[in-house]
């Protein structure tokens, strides 16, 4: 596992102020809550600055409240938190408290380390303030343990998030990049493999919105601000399961919402992929686009007819090798015939004993024998041949019974790509799950891929492997024979 560092300033709404985060002016808000300052800017005071303005420097949220608290839940090993004060302050973490003394020359207000991955953890600080004194929270960056270091990058202007209705959506130059925003209730879905997830965008305005991972309650999240915040975290879950797909879900739930998407990052050796779309979905959708994968047609082909070719091989030489052992078997081992035995006699040697003389080894001088040929026996290689025959073919019908059982589940599974559901998307994560199961039972090293370029050439040439290893030894000793 690879650990990653995930910052999340001040300014994201996964950070719960208390009683409020943005009071908007600084002489009358940190007294009775939070306000947003940056460092080049200062707090919006005395109007030197109009609502919706962007601010220069590093932001931070002040208070001098006695009552205010910030709250965090997050998965993580690591937590660090990150601001300063002239006051005490209480961390809880999980329900245990510390009291801290400020610091002058760090900027760290709490690190924790050594947390557990599987549990979800929460921590609030309760800040103290006194006469003249006040407390900055900067914000965290909390540790986490994925399968890769690398996240895979997913911008708002590609095809893997779904934005529904398309009407409430848009596409203005907005910061430097055409994000997508919406101004009335709308959603963006998402759905992705992996272990981590963060989704960046910018606020700006009353923007109340939640979010909804796995078909789990929604979750709340207060984005209002008086700034224009150009970037944030709108939203951080770690600690799932990488090998299955999860689906993220964002709602607006205020009429007048104003959100920015910018971008999406997933921590997965698998590429993430759109959900179904919903009736009517993204703009310029057309008709469905059943296209099959080129992989999968060419793996297919190449099974079958490496099967095939295999039996066909297998049929060619255990004939021939019975052919040559029935004309040796009809000289060595068969009884001589009546149409043998007329020949010698009409035809003896000169040193051969008279034809007249008594032969008391000779079965027909025998009183009462069976004077007719015996019956040919069937030769001892043969047997052999025909016993070492039937363990590659029942190896191989076994093999296509596997290959029929399993073209026709899929067939029974597949997935029907929707009518705007693009055909770039279909081909990889849609497939990449059931790959992954018949890869582990056929034993293919290439289930760790990104992709999985082709189930049933995989899994054709991992049966055929195991037919091919399974069979040698008896083709050998046929060989021998």
């Amino acid at each position: 596992m690879s650990a990653v560092n995930i910052t999340v300033l001040d300014t994201s709404p996964i950070f719960t102020y208390s009683p409020f985060g943005e009071g908007g002016e600084a002489e009358v808000s940190t007294n009775y809550g939070w306000a947003t300052g940056y460092t080049g800017t200062g707090f919006l005071a005395n109007g030197s600055l109009p609502r919706g303005a962007v601010g220069s420097g590093y932001s931070y949220h002040a208070t001098a409240f006695e009552g205010g608290s910030v709250s965090l839940k997050f998965n993580g090993t690591t937590l660090y938190l990150y601001g300063a004060a002239n006051c005490t302050y209480d961390v809880i973490l999980d329900s245990v408290m510390q009291t801290m003394t400020p610091s002058t020359t760090e900027d760290v207000l709490a690190f924790y380390q050594n947390l557990s991955m599987q549990n979800e953890h929460m921590v609030t600080i309760k800040p103290h303030p006194g006469t003249n004194e006040i407390f900055y929270f900067e914000g965290a960056v909390v540790t986490t343990l994925t399968e890769t270091q690398t996240p895979n990058v997913i911008t708002a202007q590609g095809e893997v998030i779904v934005f529904s209705p398309s009407g409430s959506w848009g596409s203005p130059q907005k910061y430097g990049a055409p994000s997508p925003y919406h101004q009335i209730g709308a959603s963006a879905s998402l759905r992705f493999f992996g272990d981590a997830i963060v989704v960046y965008g910018g606020l700006n305005g009353q923007s109340m919105y939640t979010a909804s991972l796995d078909g789990l309650p929604p979750q709340v999240f207060n984005g209002s601000t008086y700034w224009d915040i150009t970037q944030t975290v709108l939203y951080f879950q770690s600690g799932l399961t990488s090998s299955l797909t999860h689906e993220l879900q964002l709602f607006s739930s205020d009429p007048h919402a104003n959100i920015t998407l910018t971008e999406i990052l997933t921590w997965s050796r698998v590429a993430s992929e759109a959900p179904p779309r919903p009736h009517g979905g993204h703009p310029g959708g057309g008709a469905p686009k059943h296209k099959v994968s080129i992989g999968i047609v060419i793996g297919s082909v190449i099974g079958v007819l490496c099967l095939l070719a295999a039996a066909a091989f297998c049929f060619w030489w255990f004939k021939i090798r019975l052919n040559r052992q029935r004309r040796a078997g009809d000289v060595s081992d068969d009884a001589p015939h009546d149409d043998l035995a007329y020949s010698i006699m009409q035809s003896p040697s000169p040193n051969s004993p008279s034809l007249n003389e008594f032969n008391p080894y000779d079965p027909r001088h025998i009183s009462g024998a069976n004077t007719a040929p015996p019956a040919p026996a069937v030769p001892v290689r043969k047997r052999r041949a025909l016993g070492l025959l039937v363990v590659p073919a029942l190896t191989l019908l076994v093999i296509i019974g596997l290959v029929a059982a399993m073209m026709f589940w899929l067939l029974l599974h597949r997935r029907t790509p929707d009518a705007t559901t693009p055909t770039s998307v279909t081909h990889g994560a849609l497939i990449v799950d059931e790959a992954s199961k018949w890869c582990d039972i056929v034993n293919v090293g290439a289930c760790d891929s990104d992709l999985a370029p082709s189930l049933l050439g995989l899994t054709l040439s991992g049966l055929l492997s195991k037919a091919v290893s399974f069979s040698v030894p008896f083709v050998l000793a046929l060989a021998i024979l």
